[in-house]
């Protein structure tokens, strides 16, 4: 590319002639000036100058290497386009994480209230369905109870015992299709006596929606001396 050197004092000096050099004889002092290295006036004035020096004298425009000049603004560009998008990418993740962990929190009170009127209801075989396959349940005192017979033989024990059981989250943190609540219970006896305590259960989205993986419960009530 040709750029007469009045137009493009962005340009290492050490890229221009000598100013005694013939070759910018009879040149404005602008552009003897700009290629000394010296400060170059900018104003329509000395541009019309260097424009009329340009065309009267075509065979010795200086030949500039933009290239490098190019390849550096490109590069600047480049950096600014990527950090502007990091930033939006950022921002937009960022709300749409809070959105997300908002919405699940919603499912999984949703699905634990769920649990507890399913419970109330005598309903043992739903509530077994509730859980995922290989699903665990350990409750305190006692041993893992695992298949969903085995937990419907439990859950069905709770029933013919007559408790009342309220369950009430406390937390819940999400990542991909596992969520990890954790909360409270109380639990009251058919002769009144009362146990609460806390939970924690990993839920696991499938295609139906939220089942329980892992549900395990101990409680807050001091352990009876003999």
């Amino acid at each position: 590319m040709i750029v007469a050197v009045a137009l493009n004092p962005l340009y290492d000096v050490r890229d221009f002639p000598s100013p005694r050099s013939n070759s910018l004889r009879g040149a404005p002092a602008d552009l003897r000036n700009s290629a000394a290295g010296r400060p170059l006036k900018v104003g329509a004035r000395h541009h019309r100058r260097a424009e009329r020096w340009t065309s009267e004298y075509q065979d010795i425009l200086i030949t500039i290497p933009l290239k490098e000049v190019n390849m550096k603004i490109d590069r600047i560009f480049l950096v600014l386009v990527m950090m502007m998008v990091a930033v939006s990418v950022s921002t937009g993740q960022t709300k749409a994480n809070k959105a997300s962990g908002s919405n699940i929190r919603n499912e999984i009170e949703a699905a634990s209230k769920g649990f507890a009127e399913t419970l109330s209801k005598g309903d043992a075989a739903k509530i077994a369905g509730m859980y995922a396959e290989g699903a665990r349940v350990l409750p305190p005192s006692a041993p893992v109870v695992q298949t969903r017979q085995k937990i419907q033989e439990f859950w069905q024990g709770f029933i013919d015992s007559k408790a009342k059981l309220s369950l009430s989250t406390s937390d819940v943190e999400a990542q991909g299709n596992v969520a990890i609540e954790t909360g409270t219970y109380e639990m009251i006896s058919p002769d009144n006596t009362r146990d609460a305590g806390k939970f924690v259960v990993v839920w696991r989205r499938h295609k139906t929606g939220w089942k329980l993986a892992v549900d395990i419960w101990n409680s807050d009530m001091p352990v009876p001396t003999k």
